[in-house]
């Protein structure tokens, strides 16, 4: 992902103190003279002067900005919250945001204070409250105080070798987390061992996840709450784009036609608290038991799955695309699509549960970039939750282009669009493909069982 971007939208709830706080309005960036600044998308009203060379999106309330080559965070009021006097700084996480300033690397809080200061060679962003660090090519993991809780001694961490020059690393929205399985491989006397987050080591990574597992809840807090789907046929076709504010839809074709089976499928979106009930570690970039699982990859979620069905004796597995869109348009209980006139002629919706998308999906323009509780939105007409919006999901299929293309073994389905979506993205009939081994944290997933595993 590009480190600045020359367009952002967010919105906010209204507040009494509009004109105090800007809060409520939606912003888009403008160039001038070759500068850059922001204006009410609305009005035209120019919020935030063009003076930076560069901008980025809103984060966590901040954006950043850079000048003369020197970079800071600002408010949607335009006030340098934090002063545009380091070299390079990267998205807040967990309240904290990295900066490096004479080729070394800390943190700054929102107010601008360094909490921890420019003394270390490389460092990454905090994930749970804890943040790895280089000095002197030893690697440590420090708190939110900068207290180094354990201690920098080893020569290297999991395969990633800390880049000491960190803006030239891939950064993936910001977030590189050395626990994002729970447990982090290091090297130390050219020996490899598995720590957990106390700083435990253990000699083989099956030792240190039988070791996580024995402290975990148990899965009965955590059950799956599944929603029958009678089977039917659905029909399927490729979304082409908008026109204003109107879909246009490719015409269905026979060959799209699939006739289901009777099933069940996750009422919600597999959340954090179930995730790490069964694998012992929250891999989400943001936090919350109820919050939907996210930066998991497909074969990620095949290791969950065998071991929730394991530890159930059941057969989870993840929704084919023709069992995740048509338990969307609400099964035999959904009303027909009209795909020649994208959705303006006939019953059916554009997304789940509606045409109103603020009534049932969280996504770009009401998110505030973040995901939420699954639950939160209306249901669609089976009473399931976030099939548009949220968290983009991953379905079971290797991806065909118009459905009857060759499948293509090197990417799997996705359906639904997430919180970072503009509302194309969220319309019934788009899809979305990644490799399986990708992560993200605005893709997740929810499961599907047979009828007769019920």
């Amino acid at each position: 992902m590009n480190f600045f971007k020359k367009l952002f939208t967010r919105k906010e709830n209204k507040t009494s103190e509009t004109k105090k706080q800007n809060t409520s309005i939606e912003l888009e960036s403008f160039c001038e003279n070759s500068k850059y600044g922001f204006k009410d998308r609305q009005n035209g009203e120019v919020i935030i002067p063009a003076k930076y060379d560069a901008v980025d999106i809103f984060h966590e309330g901040l954006a950043r900005v850079m000048s003369d080559k020197k970079s800071g965070f600002v408010d949607k009021n335009g006030k340098e919250i934090v002063p545009l006097k380091y070299d390079y700084v990267i998205f807040f996480s967990e309240g904290l945001a990295s900066f490096k300033l004479n080729g070394k690397y800390g943190f700054i809080n929102k107010a601008g204070k360094e909490v921890v200061p420019a003394k270390y060679d490389g460092i990454e962003s905090f994930s749970e409250g804890l943040a790895l660090v280089a000095l002197d090519r030893k690697y440590g993991f420090i708190d939110k105080t900068g207290k180094e809780v354990i201690p920098l001694k080893y020569d290297e961490v999991g395969s990633l070798n800390l880049a000491l020059d960190r803006e030239k690393h891939n950064e993936k929205f910001g977030v590189i987390n050395s626990f994002s399985t729970g447990i982090a491989k290091v090297r130390i006397n050219n020996k490899w061992l598995y720590i957990d987050k106390q700083g435990n080591e253990y000699a083989t990574e099956e030792d240190a996840r039988n070791a996580i597992s024995q402290n975990n809840s148990d899965l009965n807090s955590c059950e799956i709450d599944m929603v029958f789907v009678k089977g039917g046929t659905l029909t399927r076709a490729c979304l082409g784009g908008m026109i204003g504010d109107n879909f246009y839809v490719f015409n269905p074709i026979s060959e799209n036609d699939v006739t289901l089976d009777d099933f069940y499928i996750g009422r919600y979106e597999v959340t954090q608290a179930q995730w790490t009930a069964i694998m012992g570690n929250n891999p989400s970039h943001f936090k919350g038991k109820k919050l939907p699982v996210e930066n998991v990859s497909w074969n990620d979620i095949q290791i969950f799955i065998q071991k929730l069905n394991k530890q159930t004796g059941k057969n989870y597995r993840l929704p084919t695309e023709a069992e995740w869109e048509y338990a969307a348009r609400g099964g035999i209980k959904g009303k027909p699509y009209d795909y020649s006139s994208g959705g303006t002629k006939g019953d059916g919706y554009n997304y789940s549960g509606s045409n109103n998308l603020d009534n049932v999906a969280w996504y770009y323009g009401n998110s505030e970039m973040k995901s939420h509780e699954v639950g939160t939105k209306k249901p669609n007409e089976l009473d399931i939750y976030d099939m548009s919006g949220n968290v983009l999901e991953w379905c079971s299929d290797c991806y065909k282009e118009y459905y009857i293309g060759p499948a293509d073994e090197s990417k799997r389905s996705c359906r639904g669009g997430s919180w970072a979506n503009e509302k194309k993205g969220l319309h019934l009939s788009m899809r979305f493909n990644y490799p399986p081994s990708d992560r993200y944290y605005y893709l997740g997933f929810r499961l599907v069982r047979d009828v007769e595993t019920q």
